[in-house]
């Protein structure tokens, strides 16, 4: 069974706070958990897509109230 490297599909309740998760991958493999919710985000880096808007997801460690017990 192949399982997508971009995210996994099922959300999670954090252990923390009890909200929903979804575990995603960084560039680098690392897993990272985030909110479910997909939203809009504007690509303003001045390279070459500049200007597009993308749909992703927000790190949970941004909106996680528990967020600091959790930073290496």
């Amino acid at each position: 069974m192949s399982r997508s490297r971009r995210a996994d599909a099922e959300a999670v309740a954090c252990s923390s706070c009890g909200m929903p998760v979804v575990w995603c991958y960084t560039k680098s493999g690392a897993r990272m958990p985030c909110d479910p919710e997909l939203v809009r985000i504007l690509i303003d880096d001045g390279s070459e897509l500049a200007g597009a808007v993308v749909a992703g997801r927000i790190s949970h460690l941004a909106t996680c109230p528990y967020a600091p017990a959790h930073r290496r």
